[in-house]
């Protein structure tokens, strides 16, 4: 995350906060639908 905050210039801690917090929102969201889709075909299954 450093590599990407430097790259894209973000200095301010709040942004840092944020930026990351939307990140591993949009990951664990992308994650959940894969997971929904494998388990619908009959691949995977979903232990909450």
């Amino acid at each position: 995350m450093k590599k990407y905050f430097h790259t894209v210039d973000i200095k301010d801690n709040d942004a840092n906060v944020n930026t990351v917090s939307r990140y591993f929102t949009d990951f664990t969201l992308l994650r959940w639908r894969c997971r929904s889709i494998d388990e619908s075909c009959g691949q995977a299954t979903i232990r909450t």
